[in-house]
């Protein structure tokens, strides 16, 4: 006569029998098969369920996602580019959306299924510190795919739309980025740097959780996607830039932001935690 040891696992509000010997019947009436790291549980006639006894794979989180980089903007000093919407195959439009068909002229030739940022300059930003232009807020309308030729122009379809897409938008090659997960490498050579709030997007005076702000460091400084700063203002009543010799302390936590896209000089970022808004001139100090 043979004797069966039966174990009792509560797994997610139900009962799993996990047997000791090679195989047994519980209660409610099907088989369960010992398979060294898995059970077999016979649920009825045809039927079975395998359950892995091992410990969950660990799941990366992302950085960011393609659409969040893209609708997000970027500051940049274009003024004009060599790809231009025309308007749409009937003539009879000027403001597109999700699905809609566009003509476009290029001065290059462009091969089917290349990707366009569609985009148009909102307001222009200078360094907080230095006075120096750093460009536009440009604000992303959408993304448009080329999928023909006809007539001399380009085809395309838009893919996505953040916005009403126009016959004014300039269009830039598009790729989507390279995925980046947390948690990112420390950079030494960053340690203690500050950068400077250029502006938000949409030009809000206010700026919370989870909305975009742009920095006045980019890749040249070293800066890179997953990078976090935390922005801090000056101890005193002062809303904004404050120059260096009137900066009082100790000064106010008001965010931390983590970089989403980086630019050659600027880069965007996303508020991630806040306990105030954050409003554009602003310090943000690279958190190591």
């Amino acid at each position: 006569m043979g004797y069966s040891v039966m174990v009792r696992l509560l797994l997610a509000g139900l009962f799993l029998s996990v047997p000791m010997a090679a195989s047994a019947k519980d209660d409610v009436g099907g088989p369960i098969v010992d398979k060294g790291k898995f059970i077999e549980k016979k649920l009825n006639v045809g039927e079975s369920k395998v359950i892995s006894l091992d410990k969950p794979a660990e799941v990366k989180q992302l950085v960011t996602d393609s659409t969040e980089v893209a609708a997000a903007g970027f500051i940049s000093t274009l003024e004009e580019t060599d790809v231009s919407i025309y308007g749409d195959p009937n003539g009879l439009r000027d403001l597109f959306s999700s699905s809609d068909n566009v003509y476009i002229v290029s001065s290059k030739d462009i091969a089917p299924g290349t990707m366009f940022l569609a985009f148009h300059p909102r307001v222009e930003v200078q360094d907080p510190l230095t006075g120096r232009n750093m460009g536009k807020v440009m604000k992303v309308t959408g993304i448009v795919k080329v999928i023909s030729k006809a007539d001399g122009k380009y085809v395309g379809v838009v893919q996505t739309a953040f916005g009403g897409i126009t016959n004014s938008d300039l269009l830039a090659e598009y790729k989507e980025p390279a995925m980046v997960y947390l948690p990112v490498p420390t950079k030494p050579a960053l340690k203690g740097r500050v950068a400077y709030v250029l502006a938000t997007k949409e030009e809000r005076e206010l700026t919370m959780m989870n909305d975009i702000v742009y920095l006045n460091l980019g890749v040249n400084d070293g800066v890179q996607v997953g990078d976090a700063f935390v922005i801090r203002r000056s101890g005193d009543f002062h809303k904004g830039f404050v120059a260096p010799e009137d900066y009082v302390s100790p000064d106010i936590f008001v965010a931390e932001i983590r970089v989403i896209s980086a630019d050659s000089n600027t880069s965007t970022a996303k508020v991630v935690n806040s306990v105030e808004p954050v409003i554009a001139g602003y310090r943000a100090v690279y958190k190591d």
